[in-house]
């Protein structure tokens, strides 16, 4: 059965509280079943590469997939609109793994890393976060902040914000720091070392913490970044993301492993995604 049928036959069976858990659940099972693992290639001379798992894609797909749901899920809309907006998310991200791993031709030019460099592969992600009101203030300062309970689970290069159906910035990721602002002072949370910080850094976020429209002085993460460079990264396909989506750069031409968040702002400035 295709994974769209079962689906679309799985919802009509649905009982609505248990539908995030439920929904997971199956689609990892499904999931499994339609990845096509490759391991390694030998080009003409004898050169081997280890092609980029579809596992550990579609591991992001999930993570992508749990949280949009959760977003859904503490949304305000009717369950009725719930349950469509839940089937949109899976139909569409399912579409689009199948279509980027399964039916499109295999390259060995493409999402190929050295078999000796596997930590390399962060250099080919970029995690686009959506940012709604704050993106003046991520922009002004170079960081993005997150809420401290949200992971992460594959390591990203660059930072992509994205609103409005569209990536309108790009940031090389520095660094994580995970603290909280009391006293005019910066105090690390979860065993956080802040002598990393450079003064310059620690200014920068000191003025967004006492300036950010929201509360993030308590509970919450903040990313670094070299600096947010504008881009137009436009969604074409219908649903909008509402938390956060990884992008496998080795898969749009033009990228090349090294390149600046100025460059690869823009290399994808006009070009489409879905």
């Amino acid at each position: 059965m295709e994974i769209a049928k079962l689906i679309h036959a799985f919802f009509n069976t649905l009982v609505w509280p248990l539908v995030i858990m439920a929904v997971i659940l199956m689609f990892r099972k499904e999931l499994k079943k339609l990845i096509n693992r490759i391991k390694e290639v030998e080009t003409p001379g004898g050169f081997k590469a280890k092609m980029i798992s579809d596992e550990i894609k579609a591991q992001t797909l999930v993570e992508e997939i749990n949280e949009e749901l959760t977003v859904i899920s503490k949304s305000e809309e009717s369950e009725t609109k719930q349950k469509e907006d839940i089937r949109t998310v899976l139909t569409e991200k399912i579409k689009s793994f199948q279509s980027e791993n399964i039916q499109k031709p295999i390259s060995i030019t493409q999402n190929v890393i050295h078999a000796e460099q596997p930590h390399d592969l962060k250099n080919l992600v970029m995690l686009a976060f959506a940012v709604g009101d704050s993106q003046d203030e991520n922009l002004e300062y170079g960081i993005y902040y997150d809420l401290i309970f949200r992971n992460n689970h594959t390591a990203f290069k660059y930072i992509g914000l994205y609103t409005d159906k569209t990536i309108i910035a790009v940031g090389e990721l520095k660094k994580i720091v995970k603290c909280e602002y009391e006293n005019n002072e910066l105090v690390p949370i979860d065993g956080e070392n802040l002598n990393n910080l450079t003064l310059d850094e620690r200014d920068r976020l000191i003025r967004m913490m006492e300036n950010a429209q929201h509360d993030v002085d308590k509970n919450h993460k903040f990313y670094f970044v070299d600096k947010f460079y504008q881009t137009s990264f436009v969604k074409i396909s219908a649903y909008g993301i509402q938390s956060k989506k990884y992008f496998w750069l080795d898969e749009i031409s033009g990228f090349r492993e090294g390149m600046s968040a100025e460059e690869l702002a823009s290399l994808l400035n006009n070009k489409t995604w879905e």
